[in-house]
């Protein structure tokens, strides 16, 4: 399905794509928010159970013009919409489009999406990092006909990031910082300049509270300043270096850990799915403990070779080591880390 927002006509789009249930849904959205005051959209449910929030039309509009400016979109803009209507970031870009008076190609969600895309050269698109690997694995030319990748719904991994430099790859890639209480992104950091920074759109200010948590403002778009459980190093109040989330840490024997911040550093040697998590030890307090995917064939044995073989300090090493009978996570691709811990079995 293609949108021409400089001269869209619902009607006939109607007409040509309303039988199908998703397309139908996307248009629901178009035609919602061009007389609406608000939208409804659903918080991912990664640290939680989904949350519904109504979002403000104008100051969605606002983050749109800030997104706009920031990446050059106008009307001669060509995007890709491949990722699920119900969320933020796909209404986001709906949004960014229709004031721009842009275009976009409508696929339905699929990590196959792209064998759908018609347009040869797309300026700006908006991917997960389960979407960006499925593609490099698979038809990483895809990636010779696209300008801006924006990856977003999850963190960007070490290994992810080292697969997109390696291949020298013309597109440029972005990674997101967002949420759906700050109305999609905030912050980008840009991976092809290997940067390890988010810069805040214009506007936004962050800094950190006594506990050492990210807090995000804007004189508009949030004008109540938000306060977050993501830890932060604040370089200033434009830029900042994202380091995991707060109601994660372990505490064992004193020593505080981050296991975000673990995971993606040792995703560059682990050839496996793998969370970490605490785990109540009577000497420690917490023991770091390591879940990995479902049936996976590697042994605890060749883990602790590979952590040695890696110099791994041995306070990081995971104590415990488990199998998750299910690897449960959000359709953004967000492990969702209470039901894999709560459903798991001891790796012999």
């Amino acid at each position: 399905m293609f949108l021409d927002f400089e001269h869209l006509n619902l009607r006939t789009l109607r007409e040509n794509y309303g039988q199908d249930a998703y397309f139908s849904s996307v248009l629901d959205f178009v035609a919602s928010f061009l007389v609406s005051d608000s939208f409804i959209s659903y918080t991912s449910g990664s640290t939680g159970d989904p949350k519904e929030l109504e979002i403000d039309m104008g100051r969605a509009i606002a983050s749109a013009h800030l997104s706009n400016s920031y990446f050059s979109i106008t009307h001669s803009t060509y995007f890709v919409l491949c990722l699920d209507i119900k969320y933020i970031g796909s209404k986001m870009l709906l949004i960014r489009a229709h004031i721009a008076g842009a275009k976009v190609e409508v696929t339905r969600p699929s990590l196959n999406f792209y064998s759908e895309v018609l347009i040869p050269v797309i300026d700006f698109i908006s991917l997960t990092p389960m979407h960006v690997n499925h593609i490099l694995e698979n038809n990483s030319q895809f990636f010779s006909k696209v300008k801006t990748c924006l990856i977003g719904a999850s963190g960007v991994s070490r290994e992810l990031e080292d697969k997109i430099l390696g291949l020298n790859l013309t597109a440029v890639f972005y990674e997101s910082f967002a949420m759906t209480e700050t109305i999609s992104h905030f912050a980008v950091r840009s991976i092809s300049r290997n940067e390890a920074y988010f810069e805040c759109l214009e506007g936004f200010e962050v800094n950190v509270n006594t506990m050492d948590c990210l807090e995000v403002f804007h004189p508009f778009i949030l004008p109540e300043k938000l306060v977050t459980n993501d830890v932060i190093d604040c370089i200033n109040s434009s830029n900042f270096i994202f380091l995991g989330r707060k109601d994660l840490l372990i505490n064992t024997g004193g020593l505080k850990i981050n296991p975000e911040k673990l995971e993606k550093e040792w995703s560059l040697f682990l050839p496996f799915k793998f969370i970490l998590a605490g785990e109540d030890d009577p000497v420690l307090g917490q023991r770091i403990i390591m879940v990995l995917e479902p049936e996976c064939a590697i042994t605890k044995p060749r883990i602790l070779q590979l952590f040695h073989g890696n110099s791994i300090a041995v306070k990081f090493i995971p104590k415990v080591f488990y199998l998750a009978k299910i690897w449960h996570q959000t359709d953004s691709l967000k492990p969702l880390r209470r039901e894999i811990i709560r459903n798991k079995i001891l790796l012999c």
